[in-house]
């Protein structure tokens, strides 16, 4: 699916990859709470891959926020970065 193809008041989820500072398993490293240039312990910059809902899309800027449904985090990633769009469908266990 395209990105461009999203439709308003559906779930959508999808694969994506981003520069951050990752571990030697190449998990994501939360940075938040660190100040300008404090150290990062454990981690180097690197490419994490993941996979999380699509809360909001910038059609101008070609840009999406992303809810990473593994570390909980927000993400705002470039359309480049980003496949395997698809619709959410939601089951009852």
């Amino acid at each position: 699916m395209n990105i461009t193809d999203i439709e308003v008041g559906q779930t959508y989820a999808c694969k994506f990859k981003i520069r951050t500072f990752v571990n030697k398993d190449g998990k994501a490293i939360d940075t938040r709470q660190l100040q300008p240039g404090q150290p990062v312990s454990g981690g180097e910059p690197g490419e994490y891959e993941g996979f999380g809902f699509i809360i909001k899309r910038d059609v101008d800027k070609q840009l999406l926020k992303v809810l990473d449904k593994e570390l909980e985090r927000e993400w705002i990633i470039g359309w480049d970065s980003v496949w395997d769009v698809d619709v959410v469908k939601w089951v009852d266990n």
